[in-house]
């Protein structure tokens, strides 16, 4: 008896056979602001089209410090990758899009993104990095707009996992916000520039 007893001690330090640990859940989406958001003034299409296979899972994938890459098991996701980046994006597109007035309200027939994300990456008390390239294109009567960008939203991290989603966040609403403003301009007929996010 005292041998089995021992036995599952050992276990237990070495793999946690005997003892159970619970997971961690997070969401890309940020803590909504006080006041509802208004109506957006321009309908938009956001399409998510590519995600690395790396990171295309539910528990949390960070860099460590010997360049060796960790799988967290016990820190994860709410929903699936694709689908939290295409919330946390289309809410905070949505939030910046809402006060935009464009020279044609009435003419605009679309604004679509499609958004390819190449790296979803991060490292604890170091950083929280997004890299995407994204395709804008809006249609109206009086002109056609078609523009191809590249961001890369770069975000310190102080902390451990919590701080990283905190980063992840940050990086997405970076990002919204790069593409809202090629948004803006285009629907005002300025020239459609990229802007790298840092």
């Amino acid at each position: 008896m005292k041998h089995g007893r021992w036995t599952c001690i050992v276990i237990s330090t070495l793999s946690g056979g005997c003892v159970s640990t619970s997971a961690h859940y997070y969401t890309l989406m940020s803590e909504p602001e006080r006041s509802a958001a208004a109506t957006v003034a321009v309908p938009f299409r956001l399409e998510i089209d590519s995600i690395p296979a790396q990171v295309d899972r539910s528990e949390l994938v960070i860099r460590l410090l010997d360049g060796r890459m960790a799988i967290i098991d016990s820190e994860r996701w709410i929903a699936p990758v694709g689908d939290e980046l295409q919330n946390a994006l289309s809410a905070e597109l949505l939030r910046r899009l809402a006060a935009v007035s464009p020279a044609e309200p009435t003419g605009l027939r679309s604004l679509t993104i499609r958004l390819n994300l190449e790296r979803f990456e991060s490292s604890p008390y170091r950083y929280a990095l997004v890299e995407a390239s994204w395709h804008l294109a809006l249609k109206s009567p009086a002109r056609n707009v078609s523009v191809m960008c590249r961001s890369r939203a770069y975000e310190q991290v102080t902390g451990g996992y919590p701080d990283i989603v905190r980063g992840y966040q940050r990086a997405v609403a970076a990002l919204a916000s790069e593409i809202a403003t090629v948004a803006q301009e285009s629907m005002r007929g300025l020239p459609a520039e990229c802007r790298g996010t840092t």
